[in-house]
């Protein structure tokens, strides 16, 4: 009889393999212009040959649509071992529905490599939020494609231009007091607002990824001058160095490290005009 026995090997593709893979099938032919604002940074020292790095965005993003001109495609680079970034995106000249679906390469840590088993792979899930103007969590250490489809282009009209003087003498824009609270160590990082009858208010969002657990250092004031009163929230014990201002309704207005991105110590928040200046700064 033969000596030979029957020998069965899976091979898992590698991560670079299945970013090929995920980029060649769910990327459009024609790539389109896109900005991004308050994006967080971080330096890279000199290794070898490899110099060093300043001011390296940890979301890199990429858009394009396809050829038929029905589908568009948000490509994200979340770079951070840690955080989940969580991203306002505003669709111009389109007409978007509201399904999308997701596509995300993503493993257990930065370091898993398809060595011994799978542990990175490419998984596909659906969103119903997609609009105009809608907001996406982008996973740590991942990278993600939101599939779009859309019915028409749409001529874009550009705003009216603002009354010349600005509002008229004596107008005042203001914001209602209210009580803005968060969960401590231990707990999630659910923001939430009330009157002063304990009754619930607009502000209602989770100020980092949901399973957070380090509790949530919160201060309600307007620190860009708008007569708006900001939410400035920072990551507690456990979190990186986070600090994320939203207005009431959720959207985000500062996204920052003050420190490395490794710091686990937590922030504490406070604000107030230290400058004089009639605007109001974080401190940390």
């Amino acid at each position: 009889g033969s000596h030979w026995g029957a020998y069965n090997a899976k091979f898992e593709p590698r991560p670079a393999a299945l970013a090929i893979s995920l980029f060649s099938q769910h990327f459009g032919e024609k790539k389109l212009s896109y900005s991004i604002d308050h994006n967080p940074t971080f330096d890279i020292s000199a290794r070898g040959q490899v110099p060093s790095l300043k001011g390296v965005p940890y979301l890199s993003t990429y858009v394009s649509k396809n050829d038929q001109g029905n589908k568009l495609y948000l490509m994200a680079i979340n770079k951070h071992s840690l955080a989940d970034m969580r991203s306002d995106i505003i669709i111009n000249n389109a007409e978007v529905k509201n399904e999308a679906r997701v596509y995300t390469l993503n493993g257990p840590s930065l370091h898993a490599k398809n060595e011994t088993r799978e542990e990175v792979k490419i998984t596909e899930s659906k969103i119903n939020n997609a609009s105009n103007n809608f907001f996406y969590t982008f996973p740590a250490h991942s990278v993600t494609v939101i599939e779009i489809d859309y019915n028409l282009e749409i001529e874009e009209t550009p705003p009216a231009p603002p009354p010349v003087g600005g509002p008229p003498q004596g107008e005042q824009v203001t914001t209602p007091s209210q009580i803005v609270t968060a969960p401590g160590p231990g707990g999630g990082p659910h923001v939430r607002s009330f009157d002063r009858y304990g009754t619930p208010t607009m502000v209602n969002f989770f100020a980092f990824a949901s399973n957070f657990h380090g509790g949530v250092s919160v201060a309600y004031s307007d620190i860009n001058g708008d007569g708006q009163k900001e939410i400035v929230t920072g990551a507690g014990p456990g979190g990186g160095p986070h600090i994320r201002a939203f207005r009431e309704n959720g959207e985000e207005v500062i996204n920052f490290f003050p420190f490395h991105p490794n710091f686990r110590g937590g922030i504490n928040i406070a604000t107030g005009d230290v400058n004089g200046d009639g605007r109001d700064e974080i401190a940390v």
